[in-house]
């Protein structure tokens, strides 16, 4: 999807909206033992928490160039990573020690 970021700027009382549209992209975040998914782990990207499905997977919707710090825990298993992503790779896998 497109989101519209931008500014507002307010003169002689008149509101002015600048736009910067961005657009967004699914972005996969598989949570895994090393081996096997791992399903019910938390993952975390800029505040927002999901909890992997079945399959260890969890979907955000993140801005393409961005990077981000990604998390994901369950248990005593801990992972993070920092990237800047991309839509042309849109999954990282990260390994719950």
């Amino acid at each position: 999807g497109t989101t519209d970021k931008g500014t507002a700027v307010v003169t002689n009382g008149v509101p002015v909206f600048t736009s910067s549209a961005v657009t967004e992209f699914a972005y996969t975040v598989t949570a895994t033992d090393g081996k096997d998914p791992i399903a019910g782990a938390t993952v975390v990207i800029g505040g927002v928490e999901k909890t992997t499905n079945s399959e260890g997977k969890a979907v955000f919707y993140l801005i393409n160039g961005k990077t981000y710090v990604i998390g994901a825990y369950k248990g005593a298993g801990v992972d993070s990573a920092v990237a800047t992503v991309n839509s042309e790779s849109p999954t990282i896998t990260l390994t719950l020690e």
